[in-house]
This record gives structure tokens, sequence and C-alpha cells, in this order.
């Protein structure tokens, strides 16, 4: 039996590529929190993807909702062992 190895890309999950491309969405250079309207323009995904994405992140402590916008939260930050994230 030959040892076929399929490409990595095989291997990709839509949903968490999704969820990935929101938390990389929420980075901000000037720490202010950044707003749904730019998450949902910086990833292409629908006003609704992101709302689900970005409600079960911050249910799971990864994004924080503050202000009009949203901000990393600590379990993400304790992750990257940083507090400069």
């Amino acid at each position: 039996m030959a040892n076929s190895k399929r490409p990595k890309e095989a291997y990709r999950i839509d949903s968490v590529e999704k969820a990935l491309r929101v938390l990389e969405a929420v980075e901000s250079d000037t720490g202010r929190p950044i707003p749904i309207g730019r998450i949902i323009g910086r990833t292409g995904l629908s006003r609704d993807q992101c709302n689900r994405i970005l409600a079960t992140l911050e249910i799971n402590g990864y994004v924080v909702k503050v202000d009009h916008g949203f901000v990393y939260g600590q379990r993400l930050i304790r992750l990257v062992g940083s507090d400069k994230v």
C-alpha cells in the first residue's frame, strides 16, 4: 500500500480560518477598540458571520466588547504571554 500524503491545504477548516481572520482584524495600532464595521471590512465576512464569531470569541474570553468596538481579551493575552498584544 502506497503512503500517499495529502497536501496541508486539504486539512483546512473554513470556520477556523474565518475566526482567525476576525481575531487578526481586532488588532489595533492605536489601542482603541475596533468597530464591527471595520472588522467586516478587514475580513470580507458578512455582518452575521462577524457577529457570531465575535460572540463565540467573547464567550471564550478571546475578545471583549467595549464602547463601540472590540479589543483582545485576557485569555488571548495570557495565551501569547504578553500584555502588549
